[in-house]
């Protein structure tokens, strides 16, 4: 999945992998938002839409066909993940005033409510997802200048900081954390070597971190690179054997322009 300005707004398209093929998922005179979720079966996309002025959570086939409105809620909430089991869905939650915080929520399918699983009175908690077994999550929690990747157990009511686990000292920008797909590592993007690269904190099987952050991919190119883009606008996704990401290119091209052959001086 990802969002597109190949369309004016921008819109959701997915592209299967397998086949190559490429849809455009949401419809003319939408505004979807750039998060999106795939439903555990990995045959329907969850996003937000803006256009009607407050947020519509749609559901769409991955293989075409008419969104469908699942969700209306009084409140912004951006689909970020569902769990493996189908039970759960994450959701960012956007503040409705400027003094409050970001902050990650959870429903259900059929549920009419959104109750608030992690938040913070100081930080805006942004891009939660599950662990493979749907038995954790990570998150991040980031103030004026920082930004901190975490892991929590995943269960029924609001997660207190007490049972967060930092899996980095916190002293560079880690964003955009993601379980692998055997649980036992979290991928994340960096600035800690001075550009922004993918990193990796390998786990215990209780959850522990064990060793320190390696690299994973360097993006250290001027022209193609992570952070040649907007960190808001950036998305990693881990696949089966796969690791999904962008860099935005800068490039330009030279020309030489031939001057034009002097004009000859008329004769009297």
């Amino acid at each position: 999945l990802f969002i597109s300005s190949k369309s004016n707004p921008a819109q959701l398209y997915g592209k299967d992998l397998v086949t190559g093929r490429e849809r455009r998922l949401s419809q003319n005179g939408t505004e979807p938002k750039v998060s999106a979720a795939f439903d555990p079966s990995g045959s329907r996309a969850l996003y937000l839409d803006m256009s009607e002025g407050k947020g519509f959570l749609y559901s769409v086939p991955f293989s075409g066909g008419v969104p469908q409105r699942i969700a209306p809620y009084n409140e912004r909430a951006t689909p970020l993940d569902w769990a493996s089991n189908g039970h759960s869905l994450l959701l960012l939650r956007v503040p409705l005033s400027t003094s409050a915080h970001f902050s990650v929520a959870v429903t259900g399918p059929g549920a009419k409510q959104v109750r608030t699983l992690v938040s913070d009175s100081s930080r805006d908690i942004f891009q939660a997802h599950f662990s493979p077994n749907a038995r954790w999550i990570t998150f991040t929690a980031m103030g004026n200048a920082s930004s901190q990747v975490f892991i929590a157990p995943f269960h029924d009511g609001a997660i207190p900081a007490s049972e967060w686990r930092p899996i980095a000292a916190g002293t560079a920008w880690d964003d955009k954390p993601r379980f692998s797909r055997d649980g036992l590592t979290v991928l994340f993007t960096s600035d800690r070597d001075g550009f922004r690269c993918i990193w990796g904190q390998r786990l215990t099987p209780d959850m522990q971190p064990v060793g320190g952050p390696f690299a994973v991919f360097h993006s250290h190119g001027p022209g193609m690179s992570i952070r040649n883009s907007p960190v808001s606008d950036q998305e990693i996704s881990v696949g089966k054997g796969l690791l999904a990401f962008d860099q935005t290119e800068f490039k330009g091209n030279l020309w030489v322009l031939d001057p034009p052959p002097p004009q000859s001086s008329a004769h009297q």
